[in-house]
Formats: C-alpha cells, structure tokens, sequence
C-alpha cells in the first residue's frame, strides 16, 4: 500500500510539472485580435495565427525554434512589420499569461498573451 501511495505521488507530481512548463495552447494578442496557436513536436514548439482582424496574417507562422531553458522559453519571434526573425524568450507569469520578450539588435519590446 506504502508502494503504492509513494507511486501515485510521483506521477502526480510529473503531471504537474509537465502541465507548468507547456505553453501549447491558444493564445490571445491585443493587437488586432489575433490569437496564436502554440503546438509543441519532439521539445521543439511553433505557433501560428489562427485567427485575427487582419486576415493576412491567419496562417503565418509566428513562433519557431522554441524551447524550455530552465524556466524559460527561447525561439524566434517573427515581427510582420519588420519582416525579420528577432530572438524572443518567453516567461510564463501564470497559467492563463505568457511574456515575450523579443530583440532586434539595441531594440527590444514586451509583449503580453493571455490564454483563451
């Protein structure tokens, strides 16, 4: 029973691990009500726009290359306007708010998703 018990607390405890350190899921912008699909493959995750005001950008590509380091996440964050890759490392706050903090050379900016 003790084996047991000692068991069903460590897959517990795996779950919420694994459930803490994902950021799949959908994921809302302020801008232009756009919301990003996040789908994570091998440790690897990409994001793509599902949806949005502006439909140019529904199906693009907006997230690649990301992965967990330590506590957080690093990848690439595609900036439309720029028309560029810039480095992005993603911290998640709480369960239901991502921050992404994206740089192009000296200029940097924040970026905050809520989950849907």
């Amino acid at each position: 029973m003790k084996k047991l018990f000692l068991i069903f607390c460590f897959l517990l405890t795996v779950i919420c691990t694994y459930a803490q350190e994902s950021i799949t899921g959908v994921w809302a912008m302020e801008k232009e009500n756009t919301k990003i699909e996040i789908k994570e493959n091998g440790g690897i995750s990409e994001g793509t726009v599902v949806s949005s005001d502006n439909a140019d950008v529904i199906g693009k590509l907006l997230l690649k290359d990301v992965k967990l380091a330590g506590d957080k996440w690093t990848g690439k964050l595609y900036a439309p306007k720029l028309e560029k890759w810039m480095d992005v490392v993603i911290t998640k706050k709480d369960a239901n708010k991502l921050s992404l903090a994206a740089k192009a050379g000296v200029a940097s900016r924040t970026l905050e998703w809520t989950k849907e």
